[in-house]
């Protein structure tokens, strides 16, 4: 995966979550007087499962039932054909990656990706 590929979705996560860029400081404030120069969504369980968890919370679109949520439908499975860990939200496209963070990380700014679309094409 090219640094420019997990920048920018470093920054779709971050957006999603809340999290503001500080100019002033060319650092990410996370949390209230905390700043973090790195975003350690790809390579940090404690950064990406509070996303994982807020993606889990959204309905499905079209869903009937409000326990049609995004949750976590395929978390470390192995590929077949590869042995590579694959990660899939209910409802969406199956991601693999070389580690199971890396294909979950992937699923996430899809998911983010596609929610944006969504968003911008119904207002």
């Amino acid at each position: 995966m090219e640094q420019t590929e997990i920048l920018e979705g470093n920054k779709i996560i971050a957006e999603f979550m809340g999290v503001k860029f500080h100019p002033t400081v060319e650092q990410w404030k996370t949390s209230p007087g905390y700043f973090s120069k790195e975003l350690e969504y790809l390579t940090n369980w404690n950064w990406l499962m509070p996303v994982i968890e807020k993606i889990s919370k959204v309905q499905v679109i079209g869903a009937t039932e409000q326990s049609d949520t995004c949750y976590p439908r395929t978390f470390g499975m192995l590929q077949n054909d590869t042995g590579l860990p694959m990660f899939r939200f209910n409802c969406c496209h199956l991601f693999v990656g070389a580690t199971l963070i890396e294909a979950a990380w992937i699923a996430v700014v899809e998911f983010i990706k596609s929610e944006n679309d969504f968003k911008n094409n119904n207002l």
